[in-house]
């Protein structure tokens, strides 16, 4: 993704947002037109989604998370939960705590994890997402083993999900593979975002599984996590990419060509073909194009590069057409 082509500034931004929603963003230069990217952060923030962009105002965000600093750990913890009952879009007190690394903060979250309030304990999770977790690595992953064990909630489920995946908890293929059938989206899709990339057996078959779900986004997440240059070329993986080619979602379908064309797999090349001839010519499109390095689409890539006049999209195309990239091993 061409996330190096933009400011400082919107890549801090976007990291923020990825403390709160992990992957949020992922998607972001999947599916908007390459060509039309305007390169100031007003503009750019305007294109994400309503809930993130109070979440990418710097200015905003420093100017909240300033104004809490002097606060107690208690009091953070009660706004946090308070904004997270609120559905508040964006949580400056949680970012704030998640940072800290010391040890009031850390058993603050372990008392939370334990509360009988379903709330409370999606904070608790949340709260070891990010460099808190990292400090107490050891002791953040036996309470969410644990708590993953006997959780209900779809809300804290989600978390769960999540916050194993920032931790990288080993062997969470296991837990969260039973899971990958839960009644609620969200913990389906959490669950195929916390298995993207992951090598075994069992996270590859909750994937595919996933891939084939009801709801588009699931299959989203899916597809990505199977798509992950991380993960097997095997054919199984390969075919349930392909699978995916004809997804009535756009994005699902723009994942699945990335993954193929990583894997050099020919079968990409006419859905490409057609998708590079559209109007609407995306970053995923372009991105396929570049791993997959077959010189029947040479052709076409040039005469994309002889329209654009903005200096990064032209990079874009000119790498697609000049820089190779290794396959994958193939098994």
């Amino acid at each position: 993704m061409p996330i190096q082509l933009l400011s400082t500034t919107f890549r801090e931004a976007l990291g923020i947002i990825d403390k709160q929603w992990p992957n949020a963003c992922d998607y972001f230069f999947v599916m908007h037109p390459f060509e039309k990217l305007p390169t100031d952060f007003e503009s750019l923030v305007l294109l994400l989604p309503k809930k993130y962009r109070r979440a990418l105002t710097l200015t905003n965000i420093n100017a909240e998370i300033g104004n809490l600093k002097s606060a107690s750990v208690e009091s953070l913890v009660k706004m946090a939960i308070l904004d997270y009952l609120n559905n508040e879009d964006f949580l400056p007190s949680l970012i704030l705590l998640q940072m800290r690394t010391d040890r009031i903060v850390f058993d603050q979250a372990c008392d939370l994890c334990k509360s009988l309030d379903s709330s409370s304990r999606a904070v608790g999770v949340m709260l070891m997402r990010d460099k808190l977790g990292v400090a107490f690595k050891s002791e953040a992953t036996k309470v969410i083993n644990k708590l993953v064990q006997t959780e209900v909630d779809p809300s804290v489920l989600t978390e769960l999900a999540y916050t194993m995946a920032a931790l990288n908890v080993q062997r969470r293929s296991k837990i969260l593979a039973k899971l990958s059938t839960h009644s609620v989206a969200t913990v389906r899709q959490a669950v195929a975002s916390a298995l993207a990339g992951e090598p075994d057996k069992q996270s590859i078959k909750a994937l595919i599984q996933l891939s084939k779900d009801c709801d588009s986004e699931v299959r989203n997440f899916a597809t990505w996590g199977l798509a992950d240059e991380n993960t097997p070329n095997t054919a199984e993986i390969r075919n349930a990419l392909f699978a995916r080619l004809e997804d009535e979602f756009e994005e699902v379908r723009i994942e699945a060509m990335i993954g193929l064309a990583c894997r050099k797999d020919r079968r990409v090349i006419p859905p490409l073909i057609k998708a590079l001839n559209s109007p609407k010519i995306s970053y995923g499109m372009i991105e396929a194009a570049r791993q997959l390095e077959d010189p029947s689409l040479t052709p076409l890539l040039t005469k994309i590069l002889e329209k654009l006049k903005n200096d990064n999209n032209r990079k874009l195309v000119v790498n697609a057409l000049q820089s190779p990239m290794n396959a994958p091993e193939v098994r």
